[in-house]
């Protein structure tokens, strides 16, 4: 995916904020970078503790059975999610997911120095 860049180094900060997102997510059947809270993805990421310069995040909902090649193949056929992904200042990665009913709620957090 990186397309000869490297790989991303897991972080466990960004990991906390996305997985906590993907949960809010779920529970409020909600679908937008401004949690149903009014916090953004900078704030909760912040506030997970992660202190890198860069921030970044995608998202996705969709039905459970879809998987992590699936959407990571969805996110890099779309201009915008691709240079996200893509993009030189992340380094550093943090995924969480969590479904509710037949739907899958996924959060990617992204960072770096």
């Amino acid at each position: 995916m990186r397309e000869g860049r490297g790989e991303f180094t897991i972080n466990s900060s960004l990991t906390r904020s996305a997985q906590a997102y993907a949960n809010l997510m779920a529970q409020y059947q909600w679908f937008d970078h401004i949690g149903p809270d009014g916090s953004t993805f900078a704030s909760r990421i912040r506030s997970a503790g992660y202190t890198g310069g860069w921030l970044g995040e995608v998202l996705y909902v969709g039905p459970k059975g879809d998987g992590p090649s699936g959407i990571v193949a969805m996110w890099l056929d779309s201009p915008v999610h691709r240079s996200v992904l893509l993009a030189e200042p992340f380094t550093e990665i943090g995924v969480g997911c969590a479904v509710s009913g037949d739907r899958r709620w996924c959060v990617v957090d992204f960072g770096g120095p």
